[in-house]
């Protein structure tokens, strides 16, 4: 049981105790504007502050470093009948520790997530540029800060490694036929929609400090932009567009025409009355 908690059952048992073994008269000139009597339930909001003297950051999250406009996404807002734009980053407080110190010297450790808080970080439609932020938690009736930090994207840029296991895909075999509709001429039509895999693809990251990396495709957040809705691929090069990272790579993939001439009967089955 925690400390508040220990504390707080403590003084509601003085307080029934005295009220049981004494006369009422006794309280009178005594203030318990601290107690909040509900349908038979004490509830001590007040009192909890009361008892903690101040809260502080003992452990920082385990990130606290965030890429410019690549560790989050970009939102709208509006203003003033206008849409506007910004990236908004996903900011994580796994790690983040809180150390409450109460009224008589003792404290006591929480987990961010074992109390409950306020965390007031980047605000709705406020861009966030490279440099350092302040991170507002309040908790426990009180409130600390830290900052955490918008930092340059380390990677120069991006190229492919290794290309996909599959490269090449059939003419209108490889994938299945779908269903679009043409809002501007209010038709409706089918397309042949290939199913692309990935599979072995590589990125290798360059680094501004002269290093490099490499990952598999998989392991990190991407965007793959390859066939759109609706179109129709013919026999031919087509290029898929990698995004990740924070940069921009591609590659071709090729719609070959179908090998196969025909197909016929090798062997009949077993049965055939």
């Amino acid at each position: 049981m925690g400390k508040i908690m220990k504390k707080i059952l403590c003084s509601v048992l003085v307080v029934v105790m005295c009220l049981t073994s004494a006369p009422l008269q006794f309280f009178g000139g005594m203030d318990f504007s601290w107690l909040d009597f509900e349908v038979g339930a004490i509830t001590t909001t007040e009192f909890d502050e009361n008892i903690v003297a101040s809260v502080e950051i003992v452990a920082l999250p385990d990130k606290t470093e965030y890429i410019y406009e690549v560790d989050g996404y970009w939102n709208e807002y509006h203003e003033d009948d206008n849409e506007y734009q910004y990236f908004e980053y996903e900011t994580e407080y796994y790690g983040l520790k809180i150390k409450a110190n109460y009224t008589d010297g003792t404290s006591e450790v929480f987990d961010i997530y074992d109390i409950d808080n306020n965390i007031e970080g980047q605000k709705y439609g406020e861009e966030w540029k490279i440099g350092k932020h302040k991170i507002v938690i309040k908790c426990l009736g009180r409130e600390t800060s830290f900052d955490i930090e918008v930092i340059e994207n380390p990677v120069e840029s991006i190229e492919i490694a290794a290309l996909p296991d599959k490269t090449e895909y059939i003419y209108e075999v490889d994938g299945y036929w779908s269903e679009y509709y043409d809002d501007e001429n209010d038709i409706e039509y089918q397309c042949f929609e290939y199913n692309t895999d990935y599979d072995g693809l590589k990125i290798k990251a360059n680094y501004t400090d002269g290093t490099s990396e490499v990952f598999d495709i998989y392991d990190i957040d991407n965007n793959i932009e390859g066939q759109e809705y609706g179109e129709e691929w013919k026999i031919g090069k087509h290029k898929i567009v990698i995004e990740c990272l924070g940069r921009e790579t591609s590659f071709d993939i090729e719609v070959v025409e179908n090998p196969v001439e025909s197909i016929e009967i090798a062997a009949l089955p077993d049965k055939t009355e």
